[in-house]
């Protein structure tokens, strides 16, 4: 608890001017100390085990009992332990200036931090406390994806799991919890635009109508109301990846109708409700819209299937038709041959015109088959990609096979009757000269 006492202590001087601090990821300085803050602070500092260092205004090195008022305004330097490696916030001054530079840290030691609490991607935990790394989620669309920058320096986050809590909540008394609330609450707004403008910040809603609202101030604390729409609004825009790209213009669109007759918005949780609801609602109905068209699909494409088994079957009715004939015509021109002791050169001419002509009837069968096979594969991720493997085979390819199948069985049966036939007019030609 003492880191917990020095953190108190050095963000309440700092915020009354009484201290400069710089704060890195490994040491911590505060400086433009009197005497006796800085004997407080590193007498707490060194109980925290945060090896403090006292230099005096000539960079000395100072014992404590040596502080006194003469040698000041004195720096006092810390270095942080961070057990099993995870890193430590040891100010709100660092916790400003690092939560963007946080990269892939997962968990975080916060001085002075009440309670835990989890974002998408990093949990935050008091400085002695025990934590685990949250489950990883699906990363988030990066807001810079989406929204326009005329800027020279993005000001669009570059990822927003940093600023969505995964289980809404409010801290109302932790000042780091309020803090990075702040700091979120203004993150979330710039990741919901349309547009960015600089100069001051402005976030642009377009419509119809178009609306700017100004950025909250930095340094304003955010109130829980405005806190939770605004997390709500963002959190149902960048949940779902895949869905980000079509929820973002419906929200930002919903929001821009509540701008005044001069095109301005404010930062206020009655915007943000009722527009979350409207962009919901939309959603909703774009959603019915597309499940009606590909509905619609679903039942061309069950068609077209019917179509194709239809297709095969006549073919294979065709098929079989044309070999019935065939053999006819062999039965007659053997029975012509051995009866009437027909020109053998007539017969055998006959028989194979006949044998080519089931042959040619096999072989469009095939190919037809195979053309319908490339058309399938083409067409299949361009307009039914939607459809799952396991459904399309059940819908398409398990009944196209099957009526294949069939197809070749019967042409496989023809041919070899085609060819038993010409075998038997051979023998008759060659018994009967």
């Amino acid at each position: 608890m003492t880191a917990d006492a020095l953190a108190l202590l050095v963000n309440d001087i700092h915020l009354q001017g009484g201290c400069l601090v710089r704060e890195g990821w490994q040491t911590v300085l505060i400086s433009s100390l009197s005497a006796a803050l800085a004997t407080q602070m590193a007498g707490l500092a060194d109980a925290a085990g945060l090896s403090p260092v006292i230099l005096d205004e000539a960079n000395h090195d100072v014992d404590l009992a040596d502080v006194d008022d003469i040698g000041g305004p004195y720096r006092l330097s810390l270095t942080k332990p961070a057990p099993d490696g995870i890193p430590q916030l040891l100010t709100l001054k660092g916790f400003d200036d690092l939560l963007a530079d946080i990269g892939e840290r997962a968990i975080i030691h916060v001085a002075a931090l009440a309670a835990p609490f989890e974002t998408l991607a990093t949990v935050f935990v008091p400085w002695d406390a025990d934590a685990q790394a949250a489950p990883p989620l699906p990363s988030p669309k990066s807001p810079r994806n989406l929204v326009r920058e005329y800027s020279d320096v993005r000001l669009a986050p570059a990822t927003i799991g940093l600023w969505l809590l995964r289980q809404p909540m409010w801290l109302e008394r932790d000042p780091v919890f309020r803090r990075w609330a702040t700091l979120a609450t203004r993150q979330c707004l710039l990741a919901i635009g349309n547009e960015l403008q600089d100069s001051p910040l402005s976030i642009v809603f377009k419509g119809p109508p178009r609306g700017v609202m100004l950025a909250p101030d930095v340094n304003a604390n955010v109130d829980e109301t405005l806190f939770t729409a605004v997390q709500a609004s963002a959190q149902w825009v960048y949940e779902a990846p895949t869905e980000t790209e079509m929820r973002h213009p419906l929200l930002s669109a919903e929001i821009a109708r509540f701008s005044s007759v001069d095109g301005k918005l404010q930062a206020d949780p009655a915007i943000f409700r009722p527009a979350l609801d409207g962009a919901r609602l939309a959603y909703d109905l774009g959603l019915s819209k597309l499940s009606s068209d590909t509905l619609k699909m679903l039942t061309d494409l069950r068609k077209s299937v019917l179509d194709e088994a239809t297709k095969v079957s006549d073919s294979s009715r065709q098929l079989v038709a044309s070999v019935a004939t065939t053999l006819s015509v062999g039965v007659g021109l053997v029975a012509a041959k051995i009866g009437a002791n027909a020109d053998g050169r007539i017969v055998g001419v006959v028989a194979v015109i006949a044998t080519v002509y089931v042959f040619s009837i096999v072989w469009a069968g095939f190919r037809a088959l195979d053309l319908q096979d490339n058309i399938r594969d083409q067409w299949k991720s361009r307009t039914y990609g939607f459809i799952s493997q396991e459904s399309y085979d059940d819908l398409v390819e398990y009944p196209a096979k099957k009526a294949a199948a069939a197809y070749r069985s019967v042409a496989r049966i023809c041919l070899y009757l085609a060819t038993a036939m010409i075998g038997v007019i051979v023998w008759s030609i060659a018994t009967f000269p």
